[in-house]
C-alpha cells in the first residue's frame, strides 16, 4: 500500500490524517506497516482525503491510473514510479542514457 508515501508527499502527519478520518493515529500506523488492513469503505475514505484513487493507494495503479504489473520486483516498481513523475524531456533523456549504458554493457 502507498499510504505512507502519499501521506508524506502531501506533508500530512498520521495524526492529521486520523483526525480527518475520525480514527486513531494508531489505526493509520497499523495500515502503513501492514499490521491491519483497512476496509474497502475506509480505503475509499482515505483515498478521498488524500486526493488519489483507491487503485493508486493500494499500489494497483500508478498516479496516472495505469495498472502496475504485479509480477515486477519492488525495485522495478520504484523505478517506474520515479520515471512517471518526470516530464517528457526528462523521460527521453533517461531513456537515451539507459540505452547507451545497455549498449556499453553489451559490448
Amino acid at each position: 500500500m502507498n499510504l505512507r508515501l502519499i501521506r508524506e508527499e502531501l506533508g500530512i502527519s498520521q495524526k492529521e490524517l486520523a483526525e480527518k478520518l475520525n480514527v486513531s493515529h494508531t489505526n493509520i500506523y497499523n495500515y502503513e506497516v501492514g499490521r491491519t488492513e483497512p476496509s474497502l469503505d475506509m480505503l475509499k475514505q482515505i483515498a478521498a482525503v488524500l486526493g488519489v484513487s483507491v487503485g493508486y493507494l493500494v499500489g494497483a495503479e500508478d498516479e496516472s491510473g495505469r495498472p502496475v504489473p504485479s509480477d515486477l520486483p519492488q525495485k522495478d516498481l520504484d523505478l517506474l514510479k520515479a520515471f512517471h513523475k518526470l516530464g517528457p524531456f526528462e523521460q527521453e533523456t533517461i531513456l537515451i542514457q539507459i540505452n547507451a549504458l545497455a549498449e556499453k554493457v553489451k559490448n
